[in-house]
């Protein structure tokens, strides 16, 4: 009962918040296809480099979710879009988006050698909350790892589901659980378009839902939020 309660605190404070956040959709969109243009055209330059263009490919696409994670820490301090800078956001968090690339590549590596099977769903719900933990928690390089699994150890029955109905939404209409969408490839019909364009959207707004709630949970716990309420009830 303690759980359900507790979910509808945490629904309600964000639906009561997330208005503020809404206006960053178009800038959030324009971040998604510029990054998604510049990882599909960094596939055709360099995808058939080999090794060293594997290692250059990492290290791009590090820097485009770097700048997509700081376009969201942008929006979430609801700062003036304006005063973003892309060579900045390229960079400010690189270390800690490659440092967490590494780690899910050796995970993996690991896992397919021993045979673990349905490993990559594993990872998607062990470190969902990661790209949060990132860019909104206190941590840099290995310990956002760290910080994302205490993060979902703590609020797994609600972030838990809330992963799966926003992968099964995006998977449904769109391209999945995917940042880079394919703007360059793809059959230019209607379909594909109508489709790219709810990818897009949702995306977005789900990434910011996530972005708000994940503040109300990182900055407070159950027992806070259910103490909080009694003074609002």
């Amino acid at each position: 009962m303690d759980y359900i309660k507790d979910i509808g605190l945490i629904l309600n404070e964000g639906l009561h918040k997330l208005p503020n956040y809404l206006r960053y959709i178009p800038l959030m969109v324009a971040i998604q296809v510029v990054v998604s243009l510049l990882m599909e055209g960094s596939l055709l330059v360099i995808g058939g480099i080999g090794v060293v263009g594997g290692i250059l490919l990492a290290i791009i696409r590090a820097g485009l979710y770097s700048l997509y994670l700081f376009g969201l820490r942008h929006a979430m301090d609801l700062n003036n879009y304006k005063s973003m800078r892309i060579q900045e956001g390229l960079m400010y968090h690189f270390r800690d988006v490659y440092v967490a690339f590494f780690v899910i590549y050796i995970l993996q590596l690991l896992a397919s050698t021993v045979g673990i099977p349905y490993f990559d769903l594993i990872l998607m719900v062990v470190f969902s909350a990661l790209p949060e933990a990132i860019y909104l928690g206190t941590s840099y390089g290995f310990d956002n790892l760290t910080e994302a699994l205490e993060f979902i150890k703590e609020n797994w029955y609600f972030w838990i589901p809330l992963t799966f109905l926003m992968g099964a939404a995006l998977s449904a209409v769109g391209y999945g659980t995917t940042l880079f969408v394919p703007i360059l490839f793809g059959r230019l019909n209607a379909t594909f378009i109508v489709r790219t364009i709810l990818h897009l959207l949702l995306w977005t707004i789900f990434a910011l839902i996530r972005g708000v709630l994940f503040k109300i949970m990182y900055q407070s716990s159950m027992r806070k939020r259910k103490y909080m309420s009694r003074f609002y009830s």
